[in-house]
């Protein structure tokens, strides 16, 4: 690898004159960067090549065998020895919503390789939704924010069924009455035509888990979808009959069918990975699906989640519960732990109050200890105390199941996470920092049960067929210069459990032909774009 403090420093402090010195050279150069002697896997799954690459005006320009382009000018030319180019990364499932609001770096992304995010997910959306904190009437009201802030990523949004349904019903239970079911299909229609580009739903979440098949369909028709991404109503014991709703969903409005963060959740289901590759294979027959999956054991939530559904319409409804009659959903909630493996496998994860500051990333076991009280007790008066809001952690799959779906030839890869600009964030999942070395490492250099050129189509090329994105996902002559240029040896997730670190091993990532990561710094650059 072509790299070395001296060099670093010199291309790094010349960043901001070239932005403007460099203009004339352009305007002569054959390329504005030259890629040279790099591996070059190009996201179909096809054998890598050693290749020269050159880029101009945001586009793949020229691709050619290595050596072959050393005739040519250009702005900066980069030498790739030992280094892999790929498409950008795309994260297929994110919940970046607030952070590209606040912050538009999405520093955890980057330096993953990711160009690409899709959020909206889990039935949840920025928009059509009441006015408030991240929250927007309308999606030409989002997109505005997300352009005055500036991205460094591309971003795509899915519209949520549940911020749909809360739009119009709030958090009431039961089915729409004929003229709120029209009003939320003219909500989904007119997030269609604005640019939410498929529809996504969370059946494990208020108020989007009150949603019959019937209410979905109708909106998936309004939108004429060209994809339904779904989490599932159950992914723990219900699974398989969740599946066949989704499944049954998406075959009756005639869209594809997206399964966000396939799993294997709860000790009932540990081992069944071979059973729900033949089922989902059976079941879907020729009907298109895929599915993404984020290489962890562990799922992270709200704390509301260990309660039951009929509980938790609405937080305030909960609280008042919880307050008047303690002990009344306590078998149910010790139910539910004892399926994920008890409280020892559920961590604290993202607290508020400061009180509470102490209990982020440890296991509610271990703070119920600390605290001489019994774990549920903990967590009752943990959620009172916090309003109903914060997280949780809980290893509830097996990780040898997790590696078999990673392996599925129709799992794509996603973090599910929001992206994070600083490192040591307490309770943060690690796979906000982590999930596409993770997955690389584990499946390619250790496991070894798929090739390089297999995985990275597994988060480039196969992401974008999903998507239905064109002269994306791949590295073609003409194709958007969205490229990662990395260090197999060095692409490693650093994250864990208590803490939050970047990976590394990410030396240049391109986003619309745009240097946002040069040698590993972040250059400041902002050239994301809402794709529609």
């Amino acid at each position: 690898m072509t790299s070395g403090f001296d060099r670093r420093a010199f291309l790094l402090g010349l960043a901001g004159t070239l932005s403007c010195a460099a203009w004339p050279r352009l305007l002569r150069a054959d390329y504005s960067y030259l890629l040279e002697g790099v591996l070059l896997v190009d996201g179909s799954g096809s054998v890598p090549t050693l290749s020269d690459v050159g880029l101009r005006d945001g586009r793949v320009q020229t691709i050619a065998p290595a050596g072959a382009l050393r005739q040519k000018s250009a702005v900066r030319r980069i030498s790739g020895a030992g280094l892999v180019l790929a498409p950008g990364f795309i994260d297929l499932h994110s919940h970046s919503e607030l952070t590209l609001l606040e912050d538009g770096r999405q520093l955890s992304k980057l330096y993953q390789g990711i160009t690409l995010e899709v959020i909206g997910q889990d039935g949840r959306s920025a928009a059509p939704s009441s006015p408030g904190r991240g929250s927007f009437s309308t999606f030409p009201d989002f997109f505005r924010a997300l352009r005055r802030r500036g991205m460094s990523v591309h971003v795509m949004t899915a519209a949520g069924a549940g911020t749909i349904r809360g739009r119009i019903m709030g958090t009431r239970s039961g089915s729409p009455q004929p003229d709120e079911q029209e009003e939320m299909e003219h909500l989904a229609r007119r997030a269609h035509r604005d640019g939410a580009m498929f529809l996504s739903s969370g059946l494990e979440y208020t108020p989007g888990a009150f949603a019959s098949s019937l209410e979905l369909d109708g909106l998936l028709r309004a939108m004429d979808s060209p994809l339904y991404m779904t989490h599932i109503r159950d992914e723990g014991p219900a699974l398989f009959s969740a599946l066949k709703e989704a499944i049954m969903i998406a075959r009756a409005a005639g869209s594809p069918l997206h399964i966000s963060h396939l799993k294997l959740q709860g000790r009932s289901n540990h081992g069944r990975s071979p059973e729900l590759k033949r089922f989902l294979l059976s079941e879907l027959g020729r009907h298109p699906f895929s599915a993404d999956v984020y290489p962890y054991h562990a799922y992270s939530t709200g704390l509301t989640s260990l309660y039951p559904l009929e509980a938790r319409n609405s937080t305030g409804s909960l609280l008042a519960l919880l307050t008047e009659n303690p002990s009344l959903l306590r078998s149910r909630v010790e139910a539910k732990v004892a399926e994920i493996g008890g409280w020892q496998e559920i961590r604290f994860g993202v607290l508020y109050r400061k009180a509470h500051q102490g209990y982020q990333s440890k296991t509610m076991q271990k703070v119920a200890r600390e605290q001489g009280m019994e774990p549920y007790d903990l967590l009752r008066r943990t959620l009172l105390a916090e309003g109903g809001a914060g997280s949780l952690v809980a290893a509830a799959m097996r990780l040898q199941d997790v590696d078999e779906l990673l392996a599925f030839p129709f799992c794509a890869v996603a973090t599910d996470a929001a992206g994070q600009s600083r490192e040591r964030v307490a309770g943060v999942h690690p796979r906000a920092y982590g999930s596409m070395p993770r997955f690389f490492q584990r499946m390619v250099q250790k496991q070894k049960k798929i090739s390089l050129a297999e995985a990275i189509r597994k988060i480039s090329g196969l992401p974008a067929r999903i998507l239905g994105l064109r002269e994306r996902g791949l590295v073609r002559e003409g194709y958007h210069a969205d490229l990662v240029l990395f260090d197999p040896l060095r692409f490693r997730d650093q994250a864990h459990y208590d803490h939050g670190r970047f990976a590394s091993g990410v030396e240049w990532l391109f986003v619309g032909g745009e240097a946002v990561l040069e040698w590993g710094q972040y250059t400041s650059r902002r050239p994301g774009r809402i794709l529609r």
